[in-house]
């Protein structure tokens, strides 16, 4: 028995320092999607001169940051572009999250 315990023992020890010696995980694609949303919102907003959180609250609220967001009267990807204002507008992809 004290031979069970102690294996047992070992054995969460070991676990534990492998455990600690992992790097982090990587990030996944939705972290990675909203970091190039945030990047791209505050170039944006500094290069229009908008306030940087007044523009992420303005994309969070048409399409809570999914580039795919089609609304229940058609406006498409993360901006909310009806397609006629995005043609008007010249941009050939509204799911397109740089382009929008």
């Amino acid at each position: 028995m004290r031979r069970f315990l102690r294996a047992t023992l070992i054995l969460f020890c070991v676990a534990g320092w492998a455990a600690t010696a992992q790097a982090d995980p990587p990030p996944s694609a939705k972290q990675r999607l909203i970091g190039k949303v945030c990047n791209l919102i505050e170039a944006h907003a500094v290069g229009n001169g908008l306030p940087k959180d007044f523009f992420a609250r303005l994309i969070w609220k048409e399409s809570r940051f999914d580039p795919n967001a089609v609304s229940p009267v058609g406006a498409e990807g993360i901006a909310q572009f009806m397609p006629g204002t995005a043609k008007m507008r010249g941009l050939a992809n509204p799911f397109d999250i740089e382009q929008a």
